[in-house]
């Protein structure tokens, strides 16, 4: 799946790493025992509360089709109790993974995406301010598949070095 918004051939690395990133975090996971779904999400909606629909803010990311049929039978009922975050900006883009995990069920979904770094601060100050961080997931059609709250909001605003 390309990545619309990095047309450099920087940009264009950059998002191809952090897809090879994301295969390589899920195969250290089902060596581990743990059933993944990696997502390429790309380009990833970045909505604060002033947007619309306070309990809707967060990263919005637009599943596609297959990758949401797969959520639907095997993802959808399990409860992401924690997760973690890998980011790296380049040139004003910040590239992403968000790992979800159910430690009970030992499912994980990986969601690779990226968006332009001016957008982060709305998204970052409504997070200071509610104490949480949302994660949507939703199909192109704006269908809603779940919702994930993160207390740990500043993970995904602090650049981690691999």
């Amino acid at each position: 799946m390309p990545h619309i918004g990095a047309p450099s051939a920087v940009g264009k690395d950059a998002w191809e790493r952090t897809l090879a990133e994301a295969e390589r975090i899920s195969r250290n996971l089902v060596d581990d025992g743990w059933t993944t779904l990696t997502i390429p999400t790309g380009a990833v909606t970045l909505k604060p509360p002033s947007a619309g629909e306070t309990e809707r803010f967060g990263f919005i990311h637009v599943v596609p089709g297959n990758y949401a049929d797969k959520f639907d039978r095997e993802f959808a009922d399990v409860d992401y109790t924690a997760y973690d975050v890998f980011r790296k900006e380049i040139e004003r883009e910040v590239y992403f993974i968000t790992v979800l995990y159910a430690a009970e069920e030992r499912k994980t979904i990986l969601l690779a995406g990226a968006y332009r770094a001016d957008m982060e601060s709305n998204l970052e100050e409504a997070g200071r301010e509610a104490g949480v961080i949302y994660t949507h997931l939703q199909r192109l059609d704006g269908t809603h598949l779940c919702s994930i709250e993160h207390d740990q909001f500043e993970k995904f605003f602090e650049s981690t070095e691999e």
